[in-house]
């Protein structure tokens, strides 16, 4: 029995040894660049490289800034960020703009003008018109009461091409040196009362009377040119615009009193202006 066990275990055996497996085929080398590396060695690479910080096991999220850190610390280019400068087309937008505001300037300039001196044109302008100086005796018929008493005769009359409104005015008559002229006259203030509408062309008068005759040594210096007859006054008036408007007057006689017929008076060096 023992003989039959040895026997069976014994003559696969020496078959087995007698009939070796196949050998596998030998691998055909593959021709390679000489600058790649094989595919069992970049196997290998990528195995070692398993694991490190290159490329985990598991992916790790970044905060946005930290992530940029490390990319810009790893060498890695992020992506491009667009351009700041300016293209062609949005210089020329900034231009076509800043050419539009100023035209709008201009044109905001140049209504500003027109209004202003179209009202220029058409507000009311109130002035003196003419003035003339006479004496009692000069009037028809004479009055001898006011005899060597110096008159004034007013005219004045609205220039413009639309009426004065609330016109006001004020004169007196005063009898100064010519070298105080400056310091002895000041404009009267206007009280409101009676005012007037005065049209395009219209006119109102107004006459004065010196509060006293003149003696011998008064008219001598008139005639000299050292005292002067003097016109102080102003007007006052409200445009169609509504705005307020003044004309200030001052004039002066000197030569023979009682004067000729058709004396005038002189504007002064001082106190006429307007508005």
């Amino acid at each position: 029995m023992r003989y039959l066990i040895f026997l069976l275990l014994v003559f696969p055996a020496v078959g087995w040894s007698q009939n070796p497996p196949p050998s596998p085929a030998p691998q055909t080398a593959i021709r390679r660049p000489p600058n790649q590396e094989s595919e069992g060695t970049q196997d290998q690479t990528n195995t070692e490289q398993q694991g490190s910080e290159q490329s985990p096991f598991v992916i790790k999220i970044l905060p946005p800034e930290q992530a940029h850190n490390e990319s810009q610390a790893n060498g890695s280019k992020g992506p491009s960020n667009p351009t700041n400068s300016w293209g062609l087309s949005d210089k020329i937008a900034v231009i076509a703009s800043l050419v539009a505001f100023l035209q709008f300037i201009a044109l905001v300039l140049t209504v500003g003008v027109m209004v202003f001196y179209g009202r220029r044109q058409l507000r009311a302008y109130v002035l003196m018109q003419a003035t003339g100086i006479l004496e009692g005796n000069m009037l028809e018929p004479p009055q001898p009461a006011r005899a060597n008493k110096p008159g004034i005769a007013m005219l004045m009359k609205n220039f413009g091409q639309t009426p004065a409104y609330k016109v006001i005015s004020v004169a007196e008559i005063k009898l100064v040196l010519l070298s105080e002229e400056r310091t002895a006259l000041i404009t009267p203030q206007v009280t409101e009362q009676c005012p007037l509408t005065l049209g395009r062309d219209g006119t109102f008068s107004k006459a004065l009377w010196f509060d006293h005759p003149l003696t011998a040594e008064e008219i001598k210096s008139i005639e000299a040119g050292i005292l002067g007859i003097y016109i102080n006054g102003r007007i006052e008036y409200k445009d169609i615009f509504k705005k307020n408007r003044f004309a200030n007057f001052r004039l002066r006689y000197t030569g023979k009193f009682p004067p000729l017929p058709g004396a005038i008076f002189n504007f002064s060096t001082d106190g006429n202006d307007a508005n």
